[in-house]
């Protein structure tokens, strides 16, 4: 008799632990969240993800649009920013985020060379090489302005209008 109640108190217990669900779902989220920073539009400028690989020229004013996806779920969508006089990212501000698409509408503060790079997030704070994206902006709201544009050859003094 007494084996017969270890018997069933033993089965008990492996059903329980069968059935119990210790907070990690029904799969573990291993996989990082990916993002894209799909346009840049600045004033009458608009650029697409295609330019982004080098130094983009911008107003103080810009907006960033792009996706960011998950095998679960984007927790959220934030800038970092790094001017060209700093050693290290720091926090910057978040993005408007809903279901894959998010925008961001920046007015930078001063001029400069920027680096900012978007970052995204899931619950499980997983993060890999495609969970962020650095951008170079060339920030410059005074442009130059001349009434003539010439290149000048010092060897023979001549003028060559541009």
């Amino acid at each position: 008799m007494k084996k017969i109640g270890s018997l069933i108190i033993t089965f008990l217990i492996l059903l329980c632990i069968g059935s119990c669900n210790y907070g990690l779902g029904s799969q573990i989220d291993l996989e990082a969240p990916v993002i894209t920073v799909e346009t840049m539009r600045s004033g009458d400028q608009e650029v697409n993800k295609s330019a982004f690989a080098g130094g983009i020229y911008c107003n103080k004013k810009v907006s960033f649009y792009g996706t960011a996806i998950d095998n679960e779920k984007v927790e959220e969508v934030y800038t970092e920013i790094k001017w060209s006089d700093e050693s290290d990212f720091h926090y910057f501000m978040p993005a408007k985020f809903n279901g894959t698409e998010w925008s961001i509408n920046i007015n930078f503060e001063r001029e400069g060379t920027a680096y900012l790079k978007f970052v995204t997030r899931d619950r499980r704070k997983n993060y890999g090489i495609n969970s962020t994206k650095v951008i170079t902006l060339l920030v410059d709201d005074t442009a130059p302005v001349g009434e003539a544009w010439y290149i000048d050859r010092k060897l023979n003094g001549i003028q060559y209008n541009l």
